[in-house]
């Protein structure tokens, strides 16, 4: 008789199981330059943030709407089309995933990003198989909580038996509205960094200085549960 999981390891990707941050930049800049805004890699950096919404607004009062949707789109369709060759594996991203499937936990993904690119960046890095479910919010327009609630349902996980490992404060506050812990992995490649203070207001269950320390959490965490 085959042994059941045990639980649901939950991770993103962007900030996380790779770095992007380049990628973004390059495709919002070539966005911009073709929409006849020009913009430095310094003017780019520097209105980025990891709440995307709150960029957007920025964007629109600063360009306007119909700018805004075309810097967008085109940005959208460099990162699926290219942007992902730009993108270099996290530091310890394919040890925590083996790590997991040998404590026999579920794996799934939940992401901003649209599922070609992800898609793509799972081939390269040879990650193809490992997710047995993989959610993008950005396709299905929905938040993250409602994609870690939809991820419970469909592996059969309750909500104390999952872990979101994510990289930002706002991932904290899906994590929370959906019952699930969060470990976040504050690195130089996450999207908060380096704003560490906006991570520890949200009180997440670990705080990860790298791959490694959430990978060591997660096996205290699940072997505590047995």
């Amino acid at each position: 008789m085959q042994t059941p999981p045990r639980g649901c390891a939950v991770f993103d990707l962007d900030g996380v199981l790779v770095d992007s941050r380049l990628m973004y930049v390059r495709a919002i800049q070539l966005a911009m330059s073709e929409a006849g805004i020009p913009a430095s890699d310094e003017d780019i950096l520097g209105g980025l943030t990891s709440d995307v919404a709150e960029w957007a607004r920025a964007m629109k009062r600063r360009f306007g709407d119909a700018s805004l949707r075309a810097i967008m789109g085109r940005a959208v369709d460099f990162v699926t089309r290219e942007g992902w060759r730009l993108v270099e594996p996290g530091a310890g991203a394919a040890e925590v995933l083996d790590a997991c499937r040998g404590r026999r936990l579920r794996l799934a993904l939940v992401t901003n990003a649209p599922l070609a690119y992800v898609g793509k960046v799972f081939d390269r890095f040879d990650m193809t198989g490992f997710f047995d479910l993989t959610v993008s919010c950005a396709e299905r327009r929905i938040p993250k909580h409602l994609a870690l609630e939809l991820v419970l349902k469909e592996t059969g996980t309750a909500p104390q038996d999952a872990v979101y490992v994510c990289d930002t404060h706002l991932d904290v506050v899906h994590a929370r509205r959906a019952g699930v812990r969060a470990v976040v992995v504050f690195t130089e490649i996450s999207w908060d960094f380096p704003y560490r203070e906006r991570v520890e207001r949200e009180n997440p269950a670990f705080i990860a200085a790298s791959m490694e320390d959430a990978n060591a959490w997660l096996m205290r965490h699940y072997s505590a549960r047995g």
